[in-house]
């Protein structure tokens, strides 16, 4: 587990702890509880992971939207975060979902170099794709943030019934989540633990995971060159399990429509961070 951790470029994190959490370990579900408390106002990107929302909900943290391009959250949407006070950050640094974009190194740089202003702001980063990331992992917290975290689960990749993940963090983080785990109702299962373990050790995965992330590529390109033929355009910078489409008009008319003729798709503003729709699916 710890060798998954520290792939992928992950040992670029400056680890200092290491634990292993249950269930997909994603969006700061287990590091936000643990971290801050009811009232906090937490930054997420908008659009954002479903779950991420519901986390926030769940302990009465207070949502702040960030702008993301083509190359992760935009600079005018974290500094615009940070500055309204916000306690914790949570961002997918590649295949993000699900708009599928992954954070350029040049745009890492420009962020962490705004985030070296608020030291003491945590930063989780849910690589929830690693192994099967078509991008290489670029690091969103400088090494000068002081609260870090980042987390990758297995479940995406070795089967949705593994919920296992493994986070890196800083020293107090760590104790923090530790602690937390300790108690009977958050304990991780050692036959999770063991099955994830022998899986990651085995090279006959890894050749599977580099088969899946061709398919995945392969099955993007397909739908989005399907989309272009109608003249519909989805970004070049795509990854992940997800197309996301904008569109010129209200997304939910198309949902219904496409729902009548047996295509399952998503309203975009159910991924919403901010109040009001998206034109997106």
């Amino acid at each position: 587990m710890a060798r998954h951790l520290g792939s992928h470029d992950a040992g670029e994190s400056g680890g200092e702890v290491g634990c292993v959490v249950g269930g997909d370990g994603g969006s700061g579900h287990t590091q936000c509880p643990v971290a801050l408390t009811r009232g906090d106002a937490v930054a997420i990107e908008d659009p954002c992971f479903l779950a991420s929302i519901g986390t926030l909900k769940a302990n009465s943290f207070r949502a702040v939207p960030m702008d993301i391009d083509a190359s992760g959250i935009t600079p005018q949407g974290l500094l615009r975060a940070l500055e309204s006070g916000v306690r914790a950050i949570i961002c997918t640094p590649r295949a993000h979902n699900p708009t599928g974009v992954s954070m350029s190194a040049d745009r890492a740089a420009i962020l962490g170099s705004i985030l070296a202003e608020f030291p003491h702001v945590l930063v989780i980063e849910d690589d929830h794709f690693s192994a099967v990331s078509s991008n290489r992992y670029c690091r969103l917290a400088p090494m000068s943030t002081t609260r870090w975290a980042l987390v990758r689960s297995v479940s995406k990749f070795l089967g949705p019934d593994l919920r296992v993940a493994v986070v890196a963090s800083d020293l107090d983080t760590g104790i923090r989540l530790s602690t937390h785990l300790r108690s009977g109702a958050n304990w991780v299962s050692h036959l999770q633990q063991r099955l994830s373990a022998e899986l990651l050790s085995d090279p006959k995965v890894f050749d599977g995971l580099a088969d899946a992330r061709a398919v995945y590529e392969r099955r993007r390109t397909l739908l989005k060159s399907a989309l272009s033929e109608h003249d519909i355009e989805v970004p070049d910078t795509f990854d992940g399990l997800n197309v996301w489409v904008p569109l010129d008009r209200d997304s939910a008319p198309i949902v219904d429509r496409l729902a009548e003729s047996g295509w399952l798709v998503r309203d975009g503003s159910q991924f919403s961070a901010a109040s009001g729709s998206m034109t997106s699916v």
